[in-house]
């Protein structure tokens, strides 16, 4: 087994044996996990003579690692006597002991001393320590010359701070060694590895065309991550720059603007400014900031209520396809809201929405037909939209697909199906009363069905008004209710028919 033979070897004072089997317990490989036993085997190493146990040792007491009291004076004697048999790490660790005053007295030309060695060893943290310490005049005299070189070299050497730092240095409009190109690039590495900073600066550079062409939308997308990655920064990039293109005609700055003004995002909540972008992106044809500021009039958001206004952007989203517009627009006609009351128009927008799936209009659609309420009455397409809408979950025309199957009334008689649909809409002393119906003793029934063609006939057998005039006011009370309690949900619909007067009345031919 691997292990004893280093166990052998160690025991016996061979240095390398000894390293090899302090990794072992350290790292838990082929043996059981020991710290402790770990660091006794550096010290025996380190004691005789191993650098690399001399490191491993100095990082134990300077991080309190493998079971061992945090020390720094003594990290700082074996990182010393390692920097001495030549460890890279150790000098670049002692660079930071001494820069930091650690297990030793403050001294930074010490540290520059030896962050320069590690560096031209090759050491990538050593090199991007240097480099800040000729640019920022620590422990030497101030080299921007210099301070590039090094910052280059860590870049080189894949340090992803040194992407951001050359990026940055590269990118200093004030700078002799400006290099807006090479700048792109290296923001470029450190913002694709999460770097929000230089993703912040990346949309700058692509918002002002700096070693790129000028290009808006890559410039949101960047302050965008960088945002998510919480520089508060862009964010105030961002909406300067969706009022900057926005200004320019830009129609997804424009609606965006409304949104942060809206809701207050980062900015003092405005809805008059809300309404004025909204407005703006609608009049070039946004469907979805025509649909906002036709409800910010109709409520009278960031203006006074004005429902000509509200159903004009309606009717403009909903020649688009817009569903819900079209629904809404449907309302307006139903009640004369900024438009003429006009019922079959009404219809007109409510069918539209209707075949995209909108479930109220549908609910609405089924009880036009179910009453003849601007339209020819039609007991199986009353029965049609009232299904639609039921499997969609509404509750109303659930309760109406019931009494259909119940009564037998455009559809089929289907008691099963009725008792399902009673159940589905939760009419539960409905329910109970049609299944006492069911289970009465026949003779009963018929006296039942016999009293009620007595109460709701006339001598010449015809149903009798006072029956239907019953049904029709609930179903009327009902459908008023579903338009009041309607509102926009946003979906996409169809397109729109051509054939209109101004305020988008429908060519009929019914």
């Amino acid at each position: 087994m691997e292990t004893d033979i280093y166990r052998h070897l160690a025991e016996m004072g061979e240095a390398d044996a000894q390293y090899e089997l302090a990794q072992m317990y350290r790292e838990g490989k082929e043996v059981e996990e020991n710290p402790e036993e770990a660091a006794k085997w550096y010290m025996k190493a380190a004691e005789n003579g191993h650098a690399e146990a001399m490191f491993s040792l100095g990082r134990c007491y300077e991080t309190g690692q493998c079971g061992i009291e945090q020390n720094y004076e003594k990290a700082l004697y074996w990182y010393l006597r390692a920097a001495g048999e030549g460890s890279i790490y150790a000098k670049c660790n002692l660079g930071a002991l001494y820069g930091k005053g650690l297990g030793t007295e403050k001294n930074i030309p010490e540290a520059h001393k030896w962050y320069r060695k590690a560096a031209e060893a090759g050491n990538s943290v050593a090199q991007y320590n240097l480099a800040w310490d000729y640019r920022e005049g620590a422990g030497t005299e101030k080299n921007p010359e210099a301070a590039l070189y090094w910052y280059r070299k860590a870049a080189e050497s894949g340090n992803p701070d040194a992407w951001f730092e050359l990026g940055y240095l590269l990118s200093d409009r004030e700078s002799e060694y400006r290099d807006y190109r090479e700048a792109i690039y290296w923001y470029k590495k450190a913002a694709d590895k999460g770097d929000a900073m230089a993703q912040n600066n990346l949309g700058i550079m692509y918002e002002y065309g700096e070693g790129v062409e000028q290009d808006f939308k890559e410039a949101r997308y960047w302050y965008r991550k960088a945002i998510e990655g919480g520089n508060n920064k862009a964010r105030q990039n961002l909406i300067g720059i969706y009022r900057k293109a926005a200004e320019e005609g830009d129609i997804d700055s424009q609606y965006n603007l409304g949104v942060i003004y809206y809701y207050g995002r980062d900015v003092k909540r405005s809805f008059k400014d809300a309404l004025y972008w909204y407005t703006k992106a609608a009049e070039q044809g946004d469907i979805e900031a025509q649909c906002k500021a036709a409800k910010m009039y109709e409520n009278g958001e960031g203006t006074d209520k004005d429902p000509v206004e509200a159903a004009r952007w309606y009717l403009e989203a909903a020649k688009q396809g817009d569903t819900d517009a079209q629904f809404k627009l449907g309302v307006c006609y139903s009640y004369g809201d900024g438009v003429p009351k006009d019922e079959r128009t009404a219809l007109y927008w409510y069918q539209k929405a209707a075949e995209q799936g909108d479930k109220s209009a549908q609910n609405l659609l089924g009880m036009a037909y179910n009453e003849g309420k601007g339209i020819e009455k039609d007991p199986r397409k009353a029965f049609y939209w009232f299904k639609l809408a039921a499997e969609q979950g509404d509750e109303q025309s659930q309760y109406e697909i019931a009494r259909k199957y119940r009564f037998g009334d455009g559809v089929e008689k289907d008691y099963e199906e009725a008792i399902k649909w009673y159940k589905e809409c939760g009419r539960e002393n409905e329910l109970k009363n049609f299944l006492d119906e069911l289970n009465a003793p026949k003779p009963r029934r018929e006296e039942h069905a016999a009293a009620k063609d007595e109460v709701f006939s006339t001598d010449d057998g015809d149903m009798e008004s006072s029956y239907d005039d019953f049904e029709e006011k609930r179903r009327e009370e009902e459908r008023d209710r579903l338009i009041q309690e309607s509102f926009l949900v946003g979906l996409e619909a169809d397109e729109y028919d051509s054939t209109h007067d101004d305020y988008g009345n429908p060519d009929y031919d019914y």
